[in-house]
């Protein structure tokens, strides 16, 4: 017998007046597999905690995210092969800050923009440390510091916070606006790491 699991990461909306897209859109082969299969619900981590989806993918494959969650730019960087050794790979965003306000660059650039945008930053060198910036797909990238310094920082993205070692929870949405955050070390051996980020 064959099994196979739909994981719909992400499909959630806000209930309002306005339908959800999941309630406008056109879903035959969903409607499908929800008919002859089985559906519900899972908290993949703990049901207090609104994880990332790498997070969850990896408690879903039965792995411990509390013990073998690293962050996401290994990930990210094994997904798109980018080899790398005794470094701290981080995720990244392309965005931009306006008065002191953060904004994801558009995906639908070309990957031509992004990779020009990658070299003007590959020019940015930081005293005493090798690194590489590396645009992996759409608006995501990933920085590589070639030193051997810890990698325990927090999320610099302001609609996560940490829960424990990587593992985060998603914030509530207050507005739209999302501010400015400094990575903050999580041990005293990641002080300088958060310090170049």
């Amino acid at each position: 017998m064959k099994t196979i699991i739909v994981i719909l990461d992400g499909a959630a909306d806000k209930i309002g007046k306005k339908k959800t897209p999941l309630e406008k859109a056109n879903m035959p082969y969903i409607n499908f597999l929800a008919n002859y299969g089985q559906t519900g619900m899972m908290y993949p981590i703990k049901k207090e905690i609104a994880p990332e989806s790498d997070q969850s993918m990896l408690s879903m494959l039965g792995f411990n995210p509390f013990k073998y969650y690293t962050g996401r730019g290994p990930l990210e960087a094994y997904g798109a092969r980018i080899k790398f050794k005794n470094s701290v790979v981080l995720r990244c965003n392309f965005s931009y800050s306006k008065n002191k306000v953060i904004k994801i660059i558009e995906p639908n650039l070309t990957e031509k923009h992004f990779n020009e945008m990658a070299k003007k930053l590959n020019k940015i060198k930081i005293k005493k440390y090798k690194t590489k910036f590396i645009h992996t797909i759409g608006h995501r990238a990933v920085l590589i510091i070639q030193k051997n310094i810890s990698p325990k920082i927090s999320n610099t993205h302001p609609g996560y916070k940490i829960i424990k070692n990587f593992v985060t929870t998603a914030l509530p949405v207050k507005n739209k606006l999302k501010k400015e955050k400094k990575a903050v070390a999580l041990e005293k051996k990641a002080i300088e790491t958060a310090s170049k980020i």
